[in-house]
């Protein structure tokens, strides 16, 4: 993989723009784009993502795109991206060169992040029903048997990295630490605190099994409609009930036994105890509703 590359000069722009072309990335001309039109969307991992008006000459219409603008681009990201073709993650488009930025653009997902859909839930007090918990649950669950199935590891599976599309399905985003795995384990830390494994925390160990632990908080998360670790104002203390006390987030009542097992399952302290995500989705499949 090609380090990261921060276009500051014209000269350093043109070199990451041979660089993608010799990989195959496509990229798209600035001027298809209604730039007086952009919207804010929110902020993404190493850059801000807006709304775009796409007018695809190729094509012959005109689409609604996210793109995150970015002043550093490790092409790692764009080089994942570009092997990546399922339902329920993310589409992506190509590159723009737009001096002294580059956006990466994306299927635009109109219904927003999951994270903002719950918390709009719990804030009104409304738990949502168990076939779409358990919808949703699947649809990340299968984009991530798709990752791991090539041996990719996202790395920071949480609920904002979630979007929720048209037509109500649940896509997985930001792959910007997403990894190829040569061996069963990585040794950077990578990840948001109230998801990561207690592995990640404490020796910086990253494996599929990681991924695993950080699936299941956030099925928590769509079940509670919560913020996992709410109660605890630092990543020291989130650190210290995960890995010394070993503490998770409590099952409400009234949550299918099946579901239940499963989440605990998802995040046991041991990696290898942990379930892998074929058996996840086929015991997904068995919980009554």
């Amino acid at each position: 993989m090609a380090s990261q590359i921060l276009p500051s000069s014209h000269g350093e722009l043109w070199s990451l723009k041979t660089k993608l072309e010799a990989s195959g990335a496509m990229i798209i001309e600035a001027g298809e784009f209604n730039w007086d039109s952009s919207r804010y969307l929110g902020q993404g991992t190493n850059g801000t993502v807006y709304c775009m008006t796409w007018n695809r000459k190729d094509h012959g219409d005109v689409i609604q795109v996210a793109a995150k603008k970015t002043t550093k681009v490790d092409s790692n990201e764009i080089e994942v991206l570009m092997k990546l073709k399922h339902p329920n993650i993310i589409g992506y488009y190509g590159v723009v060169f737009k001096e002294p930025s580059v956006f990466i653009v994306m299927e635009y997902a109109p219904h927003g992040s999951l994270d903002t859909f719950l918390d709009d839930r719990h804030q009104a007090g409304n738990m949502l029903p168990l076939n779409q918990v358990l919808q949703w649950c699947t649809n990340l669950a299968l984009a991530v048997k798709y990752l791991h199935d090539k041996d990719l590891v996202h790395r920071d599976i949480k609920a904002s990295n979630c979007l929720i599309c048209q037509d109500g399905e649940l896509k997985l985003c930001d792959f910007n630490d997403a990894r190829q795995l040569a061996t069963t384990v990585s040794t950077e830390q990578r990840g948001s605190l109230p998801w990561m494994a207690p592995e990640v925390m404490s020796e910086k160990k990253f494996s599929k099994k990681s991924d695993i632990y950080s699936l299941a908080v956030v099925f928590w998360q769509i079940l509670t409609c919560q913020v996992p670790y709410a109660d605890r104002q630092t990543g020291v203390q989130i650190m210290w009930c995960v890995c010394t006390k070993n503490e998770r987030p409590s099952i409400p009542q009234g949550c299918p036994d099946e579901f239940a097992a499963l989440m605990s399952d998802g995040w046991k302290e041991k990696w290898s105890e942990r379930p892998d995500i074929s058996q996840i989705l086929k015991r997904l499949s068995s919980v009554p509703t």
